[in-house]
């Protein structure tokens, strides 16, 4: 009797592939016998590759078919660029990534729950990636995000005398990103004051990431 085969070919979500053949016509219970080795209808776990059946029926009837099995550039991603937090305690940091290979539809699944294929609004920390293709072959990444010391100051003053404008402010600044910006409530911009009436006086100090310290 006439037989037809019809394969059809996929890939799961481990990466390994497979091969669902569908027989039909002859006579009987069909035997397979496949170029490797296997005897079964149809095959999983399989590589790139080319596969070849014989399918036999009760009668000596046979057909054979030939089957390629490709195989897509490994799917891999890298770090493209990152912001890590400008200020203590802030959250503006961010992550792009870059993909290649696999076969295409990339999604995303962030340990902060995005989706999307860079992320933002990040604080300090450790984030993880995992990148699915249309295949379900997966990829993954860790990252981590740092940030500066917080802003601290150390100051010391000594007060005017005798009426005299002889005052003066000096301070000392760690943390931040350096160098540092001073905004003296009397119009000066350099860390300490001299010659100083009696009287008030503030200070905001910005570092080089335009982190400020009133």
């Amino acid at each position: 009797g006439h037989r037809t085969t019809s394969p059809e070919t996929g890939r799961r979500r481990t990466g390994r592939r497979w091969i669902d053949l569908s027989v039909t016509g002859g006579t009987g219970v069909y035997t397979y016998t496949w170029s490797n080795g296997a005897i079964s209808e149809d095959l999983t776990d399989l590589s790139a590759g080319i596969y070849s059946v014989d399918v036999v029926d009760e009668n000596g009837c046979s057909v054979s078919i030939e089957v390629e099995i490709t195989e897509p550039e490994e799917l891999e991603m890298s770090l493209l660029n990152f912001t890590n937090v400008s200020c203590f305690n802030g959250s503006d940091g961010s992550i792009d990534i870059d993909i290649s290979g696999g076969s295409g539809g990339y999604t995303y699944e962030w340990s902060t729950g995005q989706t999307s294929q860079d992320v933002s609004g990040l604080s300090i920390g450790t984030y993880y990636v995992q990148v699915y293709d249309s295949n379900g072959c997966i990829d993954n990444f860790y990252y981590e995000l740092t940030q500066p010391a917080p802003l601290e100051v150390n100051y010391n003053f000594n007060d005017s005398e005798c009426g005299l404008d002889n005052g003066n402010i000096n301070v000392t600044f760690i943390g931040g990103v350096p160098p540092y910006s001073y905004f003296w409530s009397n119009g000066e911009t350099i860390e300490s004051i001299n010659l100083l009436a009696p009287g008030s006086y503030s200070l905001i100090v910005t570092d080089a990431n335009g982190c400020d310290l009133y």
